[in-house]
């Protein structure tokens, strides 16, 4: 089994370099054939413009519209569903309940949390997924924006890079407890 990290703090160039390694087996389903299994640890640098294709998701709590994101990457081209075969996805949450104002997603952390635990399952494909609550959706006028300059500034090596204008509270989130509920799902 191969374990691949990729995470938006990589340097570009070694995050491109992984994602270039590995893309047509993400892609391709058949490329995967005789090739070792891959568990692949990211984080949302992968929610949008990746065009990959996994079979399972194990995913922490987000908005509604930041796990529709997540889960377009799980049998992205239907082959499983094809097969007769549902894809598999579970989402975790820290601690015992989700925080009604949490620092990234807001209530809607806590909204989406509610929700998807008075499903049963949830389906996240295209056609399925019925519509959830408006507060289940992140909805964040004033957080703060990175745009592609401050990203390529923050992800240089040498030299240090340098912000002159920090937002109040910054860009990441406080620490949280450790503990874990789990709700599972199924996709087709």
């Amino acid at each position: 089994m191969e374990v691949i990290l990729l995470t938006g703090r990589m340097r570009p160039v070694d995050r491109d370099g992984l994602t270039r390694r590995f893309e047509a087996q993400w892609r391709d389903r058949d490329l995967r054939e005789g090739a070792p299994r891959q568990v692949v640890v990211a984080t949302q640098c992968i929610e949008a413009g990746a065009d990959i294709d996994f079979d399972a998701m194990v995913t922490e709590c987000a908005s509604i519209d930041a796990l529709r994101q997540r889960f377009g990457r799980v049998d992205r081209r239907g082959r499983l569903g094809a097969m007769g075969r549902h894809a598999r996805g579970v989402v975790l949450l820290r601690g015992e309940r989700a925080p009604d104002d949490d620092p990234i997603y807001g209530g809607a952390l806590a909204a989406t949390w509610a929700w998807l635990c008075s499903q049963d399952p949830v389906d996240f494909g295209i056609e399925r997924l019925e519509e959830p609550p408006a507060d289940c959706v992140v909805n964040r006028p004033g957080a703060p924006v990175l745009s592609a300059l401050h990203l390529d500034a923050l992800a240089a090596t040498w030299p240090r890079p340098t912000v002159d204008h920090v937002p109040p509270g910054g860009f990441t989130a406080t620490s949280r407890p450790r503990r874990w509920s789990r709700w599972c799902g199924a996709m087709s």
